[in-house]
């Protein structure tokens, strides 16, 4: 029993290596957005947002396909 559970705590951990790395690069993106002059922040700052939203996107819906697929 405890085996099964201990595959299962690792099998979740592999899962999720890719959103704790986009969460990492949110951030730092963040960071250089704020450090834009304030006439560049807007345009370039929607263009960084637009891109990691879809970012975000592509990541649950490939969550949620391998979920399908075992």
């Amino acid at each position: 029993m405890n085996e099964i559970t201990a595959k299962q705590k690792e099998n979740e951990k592999e899962e999720l290596k890719l959103i704790p790395k986009s969460e990492e690069y949110i951030e730092y993106m963040i960071v250089l957005i704020m450090k834009l002059p304030r006439t560049e922040k807007f345009n370039i700052g929607n263009e960084y947002k637009s891109s990691m939203h879809k970012m975000i996107v592509d990541i649950l819906n490939m969550v949620k396909a391998e979920k399908v697929n075992k």
